[in-house]
């Protein structure tokens, strides 16, 4: 759980950094909470795995051990608005929302994928996609 809380402080850093030179280099200060807002929820899409997933050298994937699709990724990251529950969720259960309502999970890349998968938290909601 640590390595993901520390992908989490590390996508928010690059995301402020990246929104804030993207802004200053276009003048363009109404867009800095579009663009901070599309940063965050288009982090996972580079094959599971974020900035800060990839420092940690964890990723999402889905709980039968699949690789999630864009789709799944981006709608994921949309729980991110209602913050107060996926951080409740995430502290209490060691899975986000999104992880929750979309069967994903964030492995160990290092280790065996089965493994990673059978220390991931179990959810037994029913899937939306």
């Amino acid at each position: 759980m640590e390595k993901r809380l520390l992908s989490i402080i590390v996508d928010l850093i690059v995301c402020i950094l990246l929104t804030f030179i993207l802004a200053y280099a276009s003048f363009w200060v109404i867009g800095i909470p579009y663009t901070f807002f599309i940063l965050l929820f288009l982090k996972d899409i580079v094959n599971g795995q974020s900035i800060g997933k990839r420092l940690m050298k964890i990723r999402v994937l889905k709980k039968d051990g699949s690789k999630p699709s864009p789709r799944i990724l981006v709608l994921r990251n949309l729980t991110l608005f209602i913050w107060f529950v996926d951080a409740y969720l995430y502290f209490s259960k060691g899975e986000r929302l999104g992880d929750i309502l979309f069967k994903t999970t964030v492995c160990d890349v290092s280790a065996d994928v089965s493994s990673a998968l059978a220390e991931a938290p179990a959810s037994t909601t029913t899937s939306f996609f």
